[in-house]
Protein backbone atom coordinates (compact mmCIF):
# COMPACT_ATOMS: atom_id res chain seq x y z
CA UNK A 1 0.00 0.00 0.00
CA UNK A 2 1.50 3.36 -1.16
CA UNK A 3 2.06 5.76 1.97
CA UNK A 4 -0.33 8.51 1.83
CA UNK A 5 2.43 11.10 2.35
CA UNK A 6 4.43 9.82 -0.42
CA UNK A 7 1.31 9.88 -2.92
CA UNK A 8 0.79 13.25 -1.60
CA UNK A 9 4.14 14.48 -2.38
CA UNK A 10 3.36 13.14 -6.28
CA UNK A 11 0.66 14.77 -6.65
CA UNK A 12 2.04 17.79 -5.60
CA UNK A 13 4.93 17.63 -7.59
CA UNK A 14 2.29 16.89 -10.72
CA UNK A 15 0.35 19.81 -9.76
CA UNK A 16 3.57 21.85 -9.97
CA UNK A 17 4.91 20.73 -13.59
CA UNK A 18 0.89 21.05 -14.50
CA UNK A 19 1.59 24.69 -13.37
CA UNK A 20 4.90 25.28 -14.53
CA UNK A 21 3.57 23.69 -17.90
CA UNK A 22 0.95 26.06 -18.51
CA UNK A 23 3.10 28.95 -17.44
CA UNK A 24 5.53 28.48 -20.09
CA UNK A 25 2.28 27.92 -22.78
CA UNK A 26 1.13 30.76 -21.78
CA UNK A 27 4.69 32.76 -22.61
CA UNK A 28 4.82 31.27 -25.51
CA UNK A 29 1.59 32.02 -26.30
CA UNK A 30 2.15 35.79 -25.66
CA UNK A 31 5.56 35.66 -27.60
CA UNK A 32 3.69 34.23 -30.65
CA UNK A 33 1.26 37.12 -30.15
CA UNK A 34 3.93 39.72 -30.18
CA UNK A 35 5.47 38.30 -33.07
CA UNK A 36 2.60 39.17 -34.86
CA UNK A 37 2.26 42.43 -33.98
CA UNK A 38 5.54 43.33 -34.93
CA UNK A 39 4.72 41.68 -38.47
CA UNK A 40 1.85 43.41 -39.00
CA UNK A 41 3.97 46.68 -37.72
CA UNK A 42 6.41 45.77 -40.32
CA UNK A 43 3.82 45.08 -43.07
CA UNK A 44 2.40 48.66 -42.42
CA UNK A 45 5.39 50.22 -42.39
CA UNK A 46 6.52 48.79 -46.09
CA UNK A 47 3.07 49.74 -47.28
CA UNK A 48 3.18 53.03 -45.95
CA UNK A 49 6.97 53.24 -47.96
CA UNK A 50 5.32 51.85 -50.84
CA UNK A 51 2.63 54.50 -50.93
CA UNK A 52 5.26 57.94 -50.65
CA UNK A 53 7.48 55.75 -53.44
CA UNK A 54 4.76 55.65 -55.56
CA UNK A 55 3.27 59.56 -55.00
CA UNK A 56 6.84 60.68 -55.18
CA UNK A 57 7.58 58.58 -58.76
CA UNK A 58 4.19 60.11 -59.90
CA UNK A 59 5.64 63.42 -59.23
CA UNK A 60 9.20 63.04 -60.01
CA UNK A 61 8.55 64.79 -63.17
CA UNK A 62 8.17 67.91 -61.50
CA UNK A 63 11.00 70.20 -61.03
CA UNK A 64 9.71 71.30 -57.48
CA UNK A 65 9.65 68.16 -55.83
CA UNK A 66 13.03 68.37 -54.62
CA UNK A 67 15.17 71.52 -56.22
CA UNK A 68 17.66 73.03 -55.49
CA UNK A 69 18.42 76.95 -55.77
CA UNK A 70 21.23 78.86 -55.73
CA UNK A 71 22.13 77.78 -51.71
CA UNK A 72 21.44 74.34 -52.14
CA UNK A 73 17.94 72.13 -51.27
CA UNK A 74 15.28 74.11 -51.25
CA UNK A 75 13.35 73.95 -47.33
CA UNK A 76 10.47 71.80 -48.98
CA UNK A 77 12.74 69.60 -50.59
CA UNK A 78 13.86 69.02 -47.05
CA UNK A 79 10.67 68.51 -45.50
CA UNK A 80 9.81 66.29 -47.89
CA UNK A 81 12.94 64.27 -47.69
CA UNK A 82 12.26 63.95 -43.99
CA UNK A 83 9.19 62.31 -44.39
CA UNK A 84 10.26 59.80 -46.76
CA UNK A 85 13.62 59.09 -44.54
CA UNK A 86 11.33 58.84 -41.61
CA UNK A 87 9.67 55.52 -42.82
CA UNK A 88 12.57 53.45 -43.44
CA UNK A 89 16.51 54.57 -44.34
CA UNK A 90 17.12 51.39 -46.12
CA UNK A 91 13.82 52.34 -48.58
CA UNK A 92 15.46 56.07 -49.13
CA UNK A 93 18.23 54.64 -50.41
CA UNK A 94 16.79 52.20 -52.49
CA UNK A 95 14.93 55.21 -54.12
CA UNK A 96 17.44 57.73 -54.18
CA UNK A 97 20.21 55.28 -55.87
CA UNK A 98 18.56 52.31 -57.20
CA UNK A 99 15.52 54.81 -58.52
CA UNK A 100 17.37 57.64 -59.20
CA UNK A 101 15.04 59.65 -57.79
CA UNK A 102 15.92 63.43 -57.42
CA UNK A 103 15.76 63.82 -53.29
CA UNK A 104 18.73 64.78 -50.83
CA UNK A 105 21.48 62.31 -49.83
CA UNK A 106 20.75 61.16 -45.89
CA UNK A 107 23.81 63.17 -45.05
CA UNK A 108 22.59 66.50 -46.34
CA UNK A 109 19.32 65.40 -44.28
CA UNK A 110 20.84 65.27 -41.13
CA UNK A 111 23.50 68.13 -41.78
CA UNK A 112 20.02 70.60 -42.28
CA UNK A 113 18.61 68.54 -38.86
CA UNK A 114 21.53 69.47 -36.83
CA UNK A 115 21.06 73.03 -37.71
CA UNK A 116 17.40 72.79 -37.17
CA UNK A 117 15.76 76.23 -35.31
CA UNK A 118 14.33 75.38 -32.16
CA UNK A 119 13.56 78.69 -30.64
CA UNK A 120 10.98 79.34 -27.82
CA UNK A 121 7.29 79.59 -28.60
CA UNK A 122 5.90 78.32 -31.75
CA UNK A 123 8.07 75.88 -34.09
CA UNK A 124 7.33 77.32 -37.15
CA UNK A 125 9.23 74.88 -39.27
CA UNK A 126 7.23 71.65 -37.66
CA UNK A 127 3.90 73.55 -38.48
CA UNK A 128 5.13 73.97 -41.65
CA UNK A 129 5.92 70.34 -41.72
CA UNK A 130 2.56 69.11 -40.35
CA UNK A 131 1.00 71.24 -43.37
CA UNK A 132 2.40 68.99 -45.60
CA UNK A 133 1.54 65.49 -43.40
CA UNK A 134 -2.31 67.05 -42.97
CA UNK A 135 -2.54 67.40 -47.13
CA UNK A 136 -2.22 63.29 -47.14
CA UNK A 137 -4.84 63.05 -44.24
CA UNK A 138 -8.46 61.15 -44.44
CA UNK A 139 -11.05 63.63 -42.34
CA UNK A 140 -11.04 60.95 -39.35
CA UNK A 141 -6.98 61.40 -39.33
CA UNK A 142 -7.28 65.13 -38.97
CA UNK A 143 -9.11 64.67 -35.95
CA UNK A 144 -6.91 65.60 -32.85
CA UNK A 145 -6.34 66.82 -29.67
CA UNK A 146 -3.98 69.08 -27.54
CA UNK A 147 -2.06 68.07 -24.01
CA UNK A 148 0.56 70.62 -22.36
CA UNK A 149 2.07 70.35 -19.06
CA UNK A 150 5.09 71.71 -17.23
CA UNK A 151 8.43 70.16 -16.55
CA UNK A 152 10.93 70.88 -14.33
CA UNK A 153 14.49 71.97 -15.51
CA UNK A 154 17.25 72.55 -14.20
CA UNK A 155 17.55 76.30 -13.70
CA UNK A 156 21.74 76.28 -14.17
CA UNK A 157 22.75 79.21 -16.79
CA UNK A 158 22.84 77.29 -20.44
CA UNK A 159 24.24 78.74 -23.45
CA UNK A 160 22.24 78.04 -26.71
CA UNK A 161 25.41 78.43 -29.51
CA UNK A 162 22.61 78.38 -32.67
CA UNK A 163 20.88 81.07 -31.49
CA UNK A 164 23.30 82.79 -29.20
CA UNK A 165 21.10 83.34 -25.93
CA UNK A 166 22.04 82.40 -22.55
CA UNK A 167 18.89 80.36 -20.64
CA UNK A 168 18.51 79.70 -16.88
CA UNK A 169 14.62 78.41 -16.34
CA UNK A 170 13.06 76.50 -13.77
CA UNK A 171 10.46 74.86 -15.79
CA UNK A 172 9.30 74.31 -19.18
CA UNK A 173 5.50 74.72 -20.71
CA UNK A 174 5.42 72.08 -23.57
CA UNK A 175 2.24 71.56 -26.02
CA UNK A 176 1.87 68.52 -28.44
CA UNK A 177 -0.95 67.76 -30.94
CA UNK A 178 -1.95 64.18 -31.11
CA UNK A 179 -3.98 62.35 -33.32
CA UNK A 180 -7.47 60.67 -32.04
CA UNK A 181 -8.46 58.19 -34.56
CA UNK A 182 -4.95 57.83 -36.01
CA UNK A 183 -1.59 57.02 -33.74
CA UNK A 184 0.58 60.20 -34.64
CA UNK A 185 1.95 63.20 -31.80
CA UNK A 186 4.09 65.88 -32.71
CA UNK A 187 5.19 69.02 -29.91
CA UNK A 188 4.60 71.70 -31.54
CA UNK A 189 5.21 74.62 -28.65
CA UNK A 190 7.75 75.45 -25.70
CA UNK A 191 8.53 78.01 -23.52
CA UNK A 192 10.31 78.67 -20.78
CA UNK A 193 8.88 80.27 -17.07
CA UNK A 194 5.92 80.85 -18.87
CA UNK A 195 2.09 79.39 -17.47
CA UNK A 196 -0.54 78.74 -20.40
CA UNK A 197 -2.63 81.51 -20.62
CA UNK A 198 -6.32 81.68 -22.60
CA UNK A 199 -4.83 83.85 -25.56
CA UNK A 200 -2.32 81.68 -25.98
CA UNK A 201 -4.13 78.44 -25.97
CA UNK A 202 -6.61 80.02 -28.48
CA UNK A 203 -4.05 81.08 -30.96
CA UNK A 204 -2.30 77.59 -30.98
CA UNK A 205 -5.51 75.85 -31.72
CA UNK A 206 -6.36 78.53 -34.25
CA UNK A 207 -2.80 77.81 -35.76
CA UNK A 208 -3.21 74.04 -36.15
CA UNK A 209 -7.03 74.21 -37.39
CA UNK A 210 -5.82 76.93 -39.55
CA UNK A 211 -3.03 74.15 -41.38
CA UNK A 212 -5.76 71.74 -41.88
CA UNK A 213 -6.58 70.02 -38.69
CA UNK A 214 -9.73 69.43 -36.55
CA UNK A 215 -8.85 70.54 -32.62
CA UNK A 216 -11.78 68.33 -30.63
CA UNK A 217 -9.97 68.57 -26.97
CA UNK A 218 -7.83 70.09 -24.86
CA UNK A 219 -6.08 68.03 -22.08
CA UNK A 220 -3.99 68.90 -19.15
CA UNK A 221 -3.25 68.34 -15.76
CA UNK A 222 -5.09 70.94 -12.82
CA UNK A 223 -2.04 72.54 -11.00
CA UNK A 224 -2.82 76.16 -10.05
CA UNK A 225 -1.70 77.46 -13.31
CA UNK A 226 -4.05 75.68 -15.34
CA UNK A 227 -6.91 76.30 -12.38
CA UNK A 228 -6.08 79.39 -13.52
CA UNK A 229 -7.03 79.20 -16.95
CA UNK A 230 -9.88 77.08 -16.91
CA UNK A 231 -11.40 79.66 -14.94
CA UNK A 232 -10.77 82.39 -17.08
CA UNK A 233 -12.41 80.54 -19.49
CA UNK A 234 -15.04 79.23 -17.06
CA UNK A 235 -14.36 75.75 -17.34
CA UNK A 236 -16.08 73.82 -14.40
CA UNK A 237 -17.74 71.20 -13.77
CA UNK A 238 -21.28 72.23 -15.50
CA UNK A 239 -19.47 74.05 -18.58
CA UNK A 240 -17.08 71.55 -20.11
CA UNK A 241 -15.86 73.12 -23.43
CA UNK A 242 -15.33 76.44 -25.16
CA UNK A 243 -16.00 77.52 -28.76
CA UNK A 244 -12.94 76.72 -31.57
CA UNK A 245 -11.46 80.31 -32.30
CA UNK A 246 -11.60 79.67 -35.80
CA UNK A 247 -15.10 77.58 -36.33
CA UNK A 248 -17.19 79.35 -33.40
CA UNK A 249 -20.09 77.22 -33.71
CA UNK A 250 -18.18 74.14 -33.22
CA UNK A 251 -16.64 72.96 -29.36
CA UNK A 252 -13.52 72.27 -27.67
CA UNK A 253 -14.23 69.76 -24.75
CA UNK A 254 -11.34 70.02 -21.93
CA UNK A 255 -10.45 66.41 -20.34
CA UNK A 256 -8.69 66.34 -17.08
CA UNK A 257 -5.27 64.53 -17.14
CA UNK A 258 -6.20 60.85 -16.28
CA UNK A 259 -3.10 59.43 -14.25
CA UNK A 260 -3.12 63.00 -12.24
CA UNK A 261 -6.92 62.15 -11.50
CA UNK A 262 -5.93 58.79 -10.55
CA UNK A 263 -2.98 59.83 -8.13
CA UNK A 264 -5.43 62.10 -6.56
CA UNK A 265 -8.28 59.93 -5.89
CA UNK A 266 -5.65 57.48 -4.08
CA UNK A 267 -4.37 60.03 -2.35
CA UNK A 268 -7.92 61.18 -0.86
CA UNK A 269 -8.82 57.30 -0.40
CA UNK A 270 -5.91 56.92 1.79
CA UNK A 271 -6.34 60.49 3.61
CA UNK A 272 -10.26 60.84 4.17
CA UNK A 273 -11.77 57.76 2.54
CA UNK A 274 -14.52 57.26 0.35
CA UNK A 275 -18.03 56.76 1.52
CA UNK A 276 -20.27 54.90 -1.29
CA UNK A 277 -23.92 55.73 -1.60
CA UNK A 278 -25.52 53.30 0.84
CA UNK A 279 -23.47 54.38 3.17
CA UNK A 280 -20.49 52.15 3.49
CA UNK A 281 -17.06 53.47 4.34
CA UNK A 282 -13.40 52.55 2.59
CA UNK A 283 -10.71 54.70 3.77
CA UNK A 284 -6.59 53.43 5.33
CA UNK A 285 -7.88 50.95 7.46
CA UNK A 286 -9.93 48.58 5.32
CA UNK A 287 -7.32 48.73 3.01
CA UNK A 288 -5.16 47.62 6.06
CA UNK A 289 -7.28 44.89 6.92
CA UNK A 290 -7.13 43.43 3.42
CA UNK A 291 -3.56 43.49 3.47
CA UNK A 292 -3.63 41.24 6.73
CA UNK A 293 -6.06 39.02 5.55
CA UNK A 294 -4.05 37.99 1.91
CA UNK A 295 -2.81 34.87 2.53
CA UNK A 296 0.20 33.80 0.43
CA UNK A 297 -0.82 31.02 -1.76
CA UNK A 298 -4.39 32.69 -2.25
CA UNK A 299 -5.17 36.52 -1.93
CA UNK A 300 -8.38 38.49 -2.31
CA UNK A 301 -6.22 41.35 -3.99
CA UNK A 302 -3.36 40.07 -5.08
CA UNK A 303 -1.93 43.46 -6.62
CA UNK A 304 -2.40 45.13 -3.31
CA UNK A 305 0.90 45.40 -0.90
CA UNK A 306 1.90 47.52 1.80
CA UNK A 307 4.01 49.40 -0.41
CA UNK A 308 0.58 50.58 -2.58
CA UNK A 309 -0.67 52.22 0.89
CA UNK A 310 2.14 53.26 2.72
CA UNK A 311 3.36 55.60 0.52
CA UNK A 312 5.79 58.42 1.53
CA UNK A 313 5.03 61.98 0.66
CA UNK A 314 7.95 62.22 -2.34
CA UNK A 315 5.80 58.91 -3.08
CA UNK A 316 2.50 60.30 -3.42
CA UNK A 317 3.44 63.15 -5.82
CA UNK A 318 4.45 60.33 -8.17
CA UNK A 319 1.98 59.69 -11.25
CA UNK A 320 2.05 55.88 -11.38
CA UNK A 321 -1.29 54.53 -13.56
CA UNK A 322 -0.74 51.43 -12.17
CA UNK A 323 -0.40 51.46 -8.29
CA UNK A 324 -3.54 53.94 -8.36
CA UNK A 325 -5.70 51.40 -10.05
CA UNK A 326 -4.51 48.70 -8.17
CA UNK A 327 -5.80 50.69 -5.26
CA UNK A 328 -8.84 52.34 -6.04
CA UNK A 329 -10.16 49.38 -8.71
CA UNK A 330 -8.73 46.28 -7.20
CA UNK A 331 -11.70 44.24 -6.31
CA UNK A 332 -14.20 47.13 -4.59
CA UNK A 333 -16.81 43.84 -3.83
CA UNK A 334 -14.19 42.40 -1.51
CA UNK A 335 -13.65 45.61 0.51
CA UNK A 336 -17.88 45.98 1.09
CA UNK A 337 -17.79 42.55 2.11
CA UNK A 338 -15.48 43.09 5.08
CA UNK A 339 -17.45 46.66 5.88
CA UNK A 340 -20.45 44.30 6.33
Amino acid sequence: MVNSKVLLTIIITHEIVIVGTQTTIKRLRAEVSNLKKRLVTKNLLMKALRVKIIRLQEKSTDKNLCRKDGRGWTKESIIKAVSLRAVSLKGYETVRRQWKVNIPAPRTIRSHLQNFPCAPGIIDEVIQALRIKCEKMDIYSKLCGILFDEMSLDSRFTYDKYLDKVYSSSKSQVLMVRGICSDWKQPIYFDYDCPMTKAKLLQLIQTVEEIGFTVVCVTSDFGADNQALWKSMDINHESISFHSPLHHDRPVFVFADVPHMLKLIRNHLLDDGVILEGGTEINMQTLDKLIELNGEERKLCPNLTPRLVQVTQAERMKVMNYQCVCITGQQLKMLLILKI
